[in-house]
């Protein structure tokens, strides 16, 4: 729980960091230059703030936006100057102190201004001959590191007052149980002992199956495996095995059932050709009558006999179709009727394909059925008798 709650702040200081280390917004000049004094005003006093924080960078970034809004701020150049050596920017340093002595104030707001100019001029000549430092690894990095070490200096005292707390509320406890460093002593040497015997009898279970491992290398096979592979082979060879066979009333059921569909697809086709015979015949049969103009322009309707009827092969046709779809349909309804009652009076033969060892018979079961003719001087008749 601890360990989560120091990484949850480390977090939040580290984001944090990266939003302090965005660049600080400056607005453009409003155009009015009171406007422009007002936002230049709070920005000066962000720069003291900054400055007082330790803030190197927003120190400078603040003054460099005043006097984007009010370029003649003799103060602020004043203070800009003094954050760009802080940063170690020494050329543009030199030159915001440079255009500070040349520059003549307005206001004499400025406190000892001979002395300053003083001041400028030694420290003009103190960096000269410097060269800038990058900005990003130096004053930054300085920043970071200055709030890191107060957020984890504030963090490292309240861990402190909450392990004291525990620290007290144990040797609260401590006292109240009598004997506690005996009793400790006791419960570590119990598990200690436990444990010592678990791995030891880890280890002879260890040395057993290596032992084994080596015996099966060398012998090729062990005694308990050999007993065992005899063992399940002469149960193997003892036990019969069987295989099951559909019996000859069962495989007629199958066959009689296999010439009663081919009776439908017959019936299916001879249906079809009925079909069209009947369409030709009836469209034949309108053409068996003749128009017979007179002399007076009156017609008479003369008739052909059936023989000589174009309709007449077409009709032939359609009654032998009749014939047939009838006589398949019937052939078929009652072959498949006797071919699935002899399916499902027929059974399976249970057939034995290996012997035991004692060539005992094998047990087998079948089932069979004969047909058998009656004739007599008033009768005649088929008899069928099954036998399981």
């Amino acid at each position: 729980m601890k360990q989560k709650i120091i990484f949850t702040i480390l977090s939040l200081i580290i984001s944090a960091n990266s939003a302090f280390a965005a660049k600080l917004h400056c607005p453009d000049h409003p155009g009015d230059d009171e406007k422009a004094r007002e936002i230049a005003r709070r920005y000066f006093k962000m720069g003291n703030v900054y400055h007082t924080q330790g803030d190197i960078i927003k120190f400078m970034e603040s003054f460099e936006c005043v006097l984007k809004l009010v370029p003649y701020s003799y103060s602020a150049r004043y203070k800009y100057a003094q954050a760009l050596d802080k940063a170690e920017q020494y050329s543009k340093a030199r030159k915001q102190y440079s255009l500070f002595l040349n520059a003549t104030p307005k206001t004499a707001k400025i406190q000892d201004l001979t002395k300053i100019k003083a001041n400028i001029k030694k420290r003009l000549t103190e960096i000269a001959n410097l060269k800038d430092k990058p900005l990003t690894n130096n004053e930054e990095e300085k920043r970071k590191t200055r709030e890191f070490n107060k957020k984890m200096e504030a963090f490292k005292k309240k861990q402190e007052k909450e392990r004291e707390k525990e620290l007290a509320k144990l040797n609260a406890q401590k006292e109240k149980i009598k004997n506690y460093k005996k009793e400790r002593a006791r419960l570590i040497a119990k598990y200690e002992k436990l444990e010592q015997e678990k791995i030891k009898k880890l280890e002879e279970k260890i040395n057993h199956l290596e032992k084994r491992k080596q015996n099966t290398n060398t012998s090729g096979q062990t005694e308990g495996t050999k007993l065992k592979d005899n063992k399940n082979t002469d149960q193997s060879s003892n036990k019969p095995r069987y295989k099951t066979k559909m019996n000859s009333l069962r495989k007629w059921g199958l066959s009689v059932m296999g010439v009663g569909v081919l009776s439908t697809i017959i019936a299916v086709g001879a249906g079809s050709y009925r079909y069209m015979a009947k369409t030709e015949a009836e469209s034949k049969s309108n053409d068996d009558y003749d128009w017979v103009h007179s002399d007076n322009n009156s017609s008479v309707t003369t008739w052909k006999t059936w023989d000589s009827s174009e309709a007449k092969p077409a009709y032939e046709n359609f009654q032998t179709a009749t014939t047939i779809v009838t006589a398949s349909l019937i052939t078929s309804a009652v072959l498949l009727g006797a071919g699935t009652v002899l399916y499902f009076l027929g059974g399976e033969d249970k057939i034995q394909i290996n012997k035991s060892i004692n060539n005992a018979p094998a047990d087998e079961s079948k089932s069979s059925f004969n047909l058998t003719p009656i004739i007599d001087q008033n009768s005649m008749g088929l008899s069928l008798s099954f036998q399981y």
